[in-house]
């Protein structure tokens, strides 16, 4: 058997064959985002065993690769602005080599105190040449929020991180562990 380009084969292929022997020969392929895109990769064989030469096809099918991307998340102290953040990131799963994410729609504003949700969609990925390869993948978006408090809320936000935790607030020195006490 001769190897197709991007794949190999992996098993022992006899030299000769009695009269209504049947052989399996396993192949390893190299799967491109191309190839998922298109749900399956073929490939066209020869498998000589002696002076025979049969052509043929071999056919994998193939699934696409599963990632999740996740919008920012934000917070802020009430001011009569618009809180919004487009940030987003790739937080399951890998890309294939030489892919990467090309953009995402990030929508979501918060003014007034309370929450809503920033929602990410329209991911698109491409490859080295810029090529849209989103096909190849199954995307799932994840939707967290952005938050406007009070001062009296952030400052209660404060106060219950300094007795849970020694992990600052973003843009906050580290906080010391107190307790308070009261008589009665």
């Amino acid at each position: 058997m001769t190897e197709a380009e991007g794949m190999t084969i992996v098993s022992d292929v006899p030299e000769t064959l009695k009269a209504g022997e049947e052989i399996e020969i396993k192949v390893q392929h190299i799967v491109t985002v191309a190839d998922i895109e298109a749900g399956k990769i073929t490939n066209n064989v020869t498998v000589k065993l002696g002076d025979l030469e049969k052509p043929g096809t071999d056919e994998v099918e193939t699934e696409p690769i599963a990632i999740e991307i996740t919008a920012a998340s934000d917070q802020k102290v009430y001011d009569a602005e618009a809180l919004t953040n487009d940030g987003y990131e790739l937080t399951k799963g890998e890309l294939a080599e030489g892919n990467k994410i090309d953009s995402v729609k990030v929508e979501g504003s918060q003014t007034l105190v309370g929450s809503s949700a920033n929602k990410a969609s329209d991911a698109k990925i491409v490859d080295a040449e810029g090529k849209d390869v989103t096909g190849g993948y199954t995307i799932t978006l994840t939707i967290p929020s952005l938050s406007t408090m009070t001062r009296s809320s952030r400052r209660r936000a404060l106060r219950a991180s300094s007795t849970n935790s020694e992990t600052p607030l973003p843009g906050r020195s580290p906080l010391r562990t107190s307790t308070m006490r009261t008589r009665r």
